[in-house]
């Protein structure tokens, strides 16, 4: 093999190189709207909420199961979580107490998904 057959090979490989290492957003703030709008095609938790003051029937709302958040401070990522619990809460069978809100919305309980670089 010849010197300049290997320059040739190394010439077309670097572009490619540095194709796959630019990819990414170009600024936070857009990582950060990507990532909010892949957390809202995310399916919905129902909830059934109480209203003490009025009294009234209970309702059930959805809440997001995914939320963006920013991975640290010295690297460049927005993390994509989801909540990883399969069968709690859908709308037929709602989550009815407060109680367990906080132990199913802790921090533990998502996943990373996906990553948004910047």
């Amino acid at each position: 093999m010849t010197y300049k057959y290997k320059l040739q090979n190394i010439f077309k490989i670097v572009p490619i190189l540095f194709l796959l290492v630019s990819c990414g957003y170009k600024s936070e703030f857009e990582a950060l709207q990507a990532c909010e709008e892949w957390a809202s095609k995310q399916e919905d938790i129902y909830l059934i909420t109480y209203n003490f003051v009025t009294r009234k029937e209970p309702t059930v709302g959805g809440v997001g199961t995914a939320k963006c958040r920013k991975d640290g401070k010295d690297t460049r990522k927005i993390l994509g979580l989801k909540l990883n619990r399969k069968n709690y809460g859908s709308k037929e069978f709602p989550v009815g107490d407060t109680k367990y809100w906080n132990l199913i919305f802790s921090d533990e309980n998502f996943k990373v998904i996906k990553r948004f670089r910047y």
